[in-house]
């Protein structure tokens, strides 16, 4: 038997994500030891993932993660009752 350990963050998604228009380089972050970026959603693709229906329902660490890595992410249109609060 083989054991296969997954990073913790793998970051092989990241190229498609740029390529794609889905994401952007954070220029709030520094750019790590290792050569990569931190990322930041576009608001189009969130608010895409956010009008799904049958969406999960968000917790407000979950807004507040959303709100965190989506440039822009004032612009975004909440599910009722979520995101308009001032601290998420």
């Amino acid at each position: 038997m083989t054991e296969l350990i997954e990073p913790a963050d793998p970051e092989n998604a990241n190229p498609a994500l740029l390529l794609l228009g889905i994401a952007e380089p954070d220029p709030r972050w520094p750019v790590a030891r290792d050569g990569s970026e931190a990322l930041r959603l576009q608001p189009w693709a969130v608010q895409a993932a956010l009008s799904r229906p049958g969406r999960r329902r968000l917790s407000g660490k979950d807004v507040a993660e959303i709100k965190r890595c989506t440039r822009d992410a004032e612009t975004l249109r909440w599910p009722r009752g979520l995101g308009d609060e001032p601290d998420g």
